[in-house]
């Protein structure tokens, strides 16, 4: 072997050294931006919520980890926004989501101010099932009659 033969197989020697040093540093950013973009998506300060989740999604959320019950719109608006770190009326996606069935809204006496809203399957004929009902100091001054499933109204 002459050195011009030596000296081609120790550059591909290099050569091969450096393509798989180089696909090891790809590797390890992909896998690291993989995680870093998982690690984003939650916010630890607020129990795991979707920040980096479409409207629907963040509301989902909010009703099964955090209030688990049902809560006027007002109240929701209050804690997507804490949340969020920024102000959304919440009304249309409400709506769209009431159309779709992933959310529905019971008004109780009949008075839109006792409008509760909470997921689809918390729903038991025309009222939330019990351990999903309105806490009892939301009808202050009310006298409770009877709910009912606010499929037409829009509010």
């Amino acid at each position: 072997m002459n050195e011009e033969q030596k000296y081609r197989k120790k550059l591909e020697e290099i050569d091969s050294k450096y393509t798989r040093l180089q696909e090891a540093i790809i590797d390890n950013r992909y896998e690291r931006d993989i995680w870093q973009g998982l690690l984003d998506g939650l916010d630890k300060s607020s129990n795991g919520f979707p920040t980096k989740g479409n409207r629907e999604a963040k509301i989902k959320f909010i009703f099964k980890n955090i209030f688990q019950r049902a809560v006027r719109m007002s109240e929701l608006e209050d804690k997507y926004t804490e949340l969020n770190k920024e102000y959304h009326k919440l009304v249309n996606v409400m709506r769209r989501m009431k159309d779709e069935g992933t959310v529905l809204s019971v008004r109780y006496n009949k008075q839109n101010t006792l409008t509760f809203w909470g997921l689809s399957e918390w729903i038991e004929e025309n009222d939330f099932k019990d351990q999903y009902k309105p806490l009892p100091n939301n009808f202050k001054g009310s006298c409770l009659i009877s709910g009912y499933l606010d499929i037409y109204a829009n509010n």
